[in-house]
């Protein structure tokens, strides 16, 4: 109840331009505020297809409003377009009104590996995640976050080679020095021996590259559903103490939250 139950999905402004990462549950309460507030122009950067983080999408008021503008970002390498993925989970089996008949102005976009949106400058990189998953870093005004979900560390999933030390470090340098991460951090190490291969990391994972990456804000999200709030606070608490790390710069992501990088 305290740090919420929705999926993935995170309203991101710079200035005047409205940027959207993912469409978990969470964006049917985001598009509902978009409404209020008389936004017309959105873009949605997608990581991944996975349903957790495009379910919330056909749920999505902005895409109901006839003048209302929706840029929809795609990564490359996924095994399926992000367009025909929102098409199937819109086909009359699940859901009443196909994609086609939208009343937004719905247009797909490639992403490549880097790009402009407005005022803001955004690289991408391939993540360690079963069907591919994609991070980014997001640029504006010299301020920088790095969006960095369901990703399982190298050194996790295949030792310690030369391999996974070039890959994880190349992870944080992607992070290098932002003013804000937003990790997933789903399991505990214990759990992790029961979930190796899943996609998914450690709070450990995430405290350490804090460090390493010098990053200056970790928010840790994507959490397990069944962790309830009282155990995401003692492995808040407990990572913070072994790492020494203030509350400041390593906490729990919290639904409804606003944070200014």
């Amino acid at each position: 109840m305290r740090y919420g139950g929705n999926t993935c999905c995170v309203e991101l402004r710079c200035g005047e331009q409205t940027l959207v990462l993912d469409a978990g549950t969470g964006v049917r309460a985001l598009g509902v505020a978009l409404e209020r507030a008389g936004t017309v122009n959105i873009s949605l950067l997608i990581s991944h297809t996975h349903m957790d983080h495009i379910q919330g999408f056909p749920f999505f008021a902005p895409a109901y409003h006839l003048k209302k503008t929706l840029t929809v970002y795609e990564p490359p390498g996924l095994s399926l377009p992000i367009q025909e993925a929102l098409r199937k989970q819109t086909e009359p089996y699940y859901f009443p009104v196909p994609l086609e008949d939208l009343p937004a102005h719905l247009e797909f976009r490639s992403t490549g590996d880097a790009l402009t949106i407005g005022g803001a400058d955004i690289s991408r990189l391939d993540l360690n995640h079963p069907g591919g998953c994609s991070g980014y870093r997001i640029e504006y005004e010299k301020k920088v976050l790095v969006y960095l979900t369901d990703h399982e560390p190298y050194r996790r999933l295949f030792g310690d080679t030369d391999y996974s030390r070039a890959k994880d470090a190349e992870v944080r340098d992607f992070m290098r020095n932002a003013d804000l991460v937003l990790r997933d951090a789903q399991y505990t190490v214990d759990e992790y021996d029961t979930r190796r291969g899943w996609g998914h990391g450690t709070f450990d994972d995430a405290a350490e590259d804090t460090k390493l990456a010098e990053v200056k804000r970790m928010m840790v999200f994507h959490h397990d559903p069944d962790h309830s709030d009282d155990f995401l606070d003692a492995c808040a608490a407990s990572v913070q103490k072994r790492y020494k790390l203030d509350a400041s710069r390593f906490f729990l992501g919290c639904e409804g939250a606003e944070i200014e990088v």
